[in-house]
């Protein structure tokens, strides 16, 4: 990273607008003052120079959005704590907290989420959220921020992104400022990925060739911007747009109703299914959410004679669970009943006949979709994955606790579901 230099061109990246003004001049040099504290943190095995830069202006991008009011960070930390109660997940909030100002645990949080979306991704691993490194980096950016807070300009055009009088009522404005939220503002970082990673495995599956190749690309970079949940809480671009927009402005209600339209639901008509199932289920069980199978025959049987199921009609078992040991069915009213072959080991059941104390196994369950999150809430409420741990600088109990304290926010960063019930 010895040549970590922003330039004015590469800050603009992150606005909705492309001539660059007095305002952007200062804050890259915010974001190249930033580039000098990851570089003398050494950070050489944990990013690129182009992640350490992206990271950079990420951080200067939150700092302009707090001295701007744009409402961006506001809009996550108040829905974080409709949520939870709190305002971040991970990191308690001090009693000189202030939502309209730069706070050191808003920082330590960014930075956790960054290095969790680049270094993270890249090697797949939980990033322990007190780390010292990222506290340190955390510490010095923060006071930074407080240094130049005073004399840190408000940017006219990010402000008048959400004003009363810049309006969305045409289609195209909306997707404008729909299209750069979810692929350009600081807090997006893998929306582009998400497209690349979409648009490669239509390819493998056949379905763009080099025809329609412009046209597919089109239509899942809409389609992904109206309808892909965020790491942010697992809600949609639309959905955040709405809660940034302020109540006042003329285009909320129009806002609302793309928002709410961007969500997939469970129709009526498979819940009735769904609650059917489990019923029957849970009476063959009594009561029991998870039953364990050694071999895909014994689950044959159980469907079709427990439960009355018709293979292939009404189930279908892939045929690459065959030869597998290890299986089990669970079910709830939301999906009725499915499989589970992944990780069976780490489920703390005293009818698991597989299980070993695994907690990276265990914790596997947040971060990669291995069952229902409806399994999950209730795995969580008997104590299934009290396991669960990461490898954290305190220790294991900490790691654990990091886990169990904050799981619902990390299965909606991860696994980018959020029923209703599990809420």
């Amino acid at each position: 990273m010895k040549n970590l230099k922003i330039y004015p061109k590469e800050w603009l990246e992150f606005h909705p607008y492309t001539q660059t003004h007095q305002v952007d001049i200062y804050y890259t040099g915010i974001a190249n003052r930033i580039c000098d504290i990851f570089r003398k943190a050494e950070l050489t095995n944990s990013y690129t120079s182009t992640e350490a830069k992206q990271i950079c202006m990420r951080l200067t991008a939150y700092f302009e959005d707090i001295v701007s009011q744009t409402g961006i960070w506001q809009a996550f930390i108040k829905q974080h704590h409709i949520l939870y109660g709190s305002y971040l997940p991970f990191y308690p909030i001090n009693q000189e907290y202030y939502m309209d100002e730069v706070n050191l645990e808003d920082v330590r949080f960014l930075v956790w989420h960054f290095t969790q979306q680049y270094y993270g991704t890249n090697t797949n691993t939980f990033i322990d959220p007190e780390a010292v490194i990222l506290a340190e980096i955390s510490d010095q950016v923060f006071h930074l921020f407080s240094d130049e807070w005073a004399e840190a300009p408000e940017n006219e055009k990010m402000q008048k992104l959400f004003a009363p009088e810049t309006r969305y009522n045409a289609q195209d404005a909306y997707e404008s400022l729909l299209f750069w939220f979810y692929y350009d503002s600081y807090l997006m970082v893998d929306s582009g990925q998400q497209l690349n990673t979409t648009m490669r495995m239509l390819w493998e599956q056949g379905n763009v060739t080099k025809e329609n190749a412009n046209q597919m690309f089109t239509h899942y970079f809409q389609r992904l911007a109206y309808n892909a949940p965020t790491a942010m809480l697992a809600l949609t671009a639309p959905q955040w747009l709405e809660l940034i927009l302020p109540e006042a402005h003329p285009d909320k209600t129009s806002f609302k109703e793309i928002a709410n339209g961007s969500v997939n639901k469970i129709t009526e008509e498979v819940l009735k299914r769904s609650k059917k199932d489990y019923n029957k289920f849970i009476k063959t069980t009594d009561g029991q959410p998870i039953v364990y199978f050694t071999q895909v025959g014994e689950m044959t049987d159980f469907l079709t004679q427990k439960l009355g199921m018709s293979m292939g009609k009404d189930f279908n078992i892939p045929s690459t669970m065959k030869e597998l040991k290890k299986l089990a069915l669970y079910a709830v009213p939301e999906e009725g009943v499915q499989i589970l072959s992944t990780d069976l080991e780490a489920i703390k059941d005293e009818h698991n006949p597989f299980y070993e104390k695994q907690p990276q196994k265990a914790v596997s369950f947040f971060l990669i979709k291995h069952c229902s999150v409806f399994l999950l809430q209730q795995m969580m409420e008997r104590g299934m994955l009290e396991d669960a741990s990461i490898f954290a600088e305190e220790g294991f109990e900490r790691g654990k606790a990091i886990i169990q304290n904050n799981w619902r926010f990390i299965v909606r960063y991860f696994l980018r579901e959020y029923p209703q019930r599990y809420v």
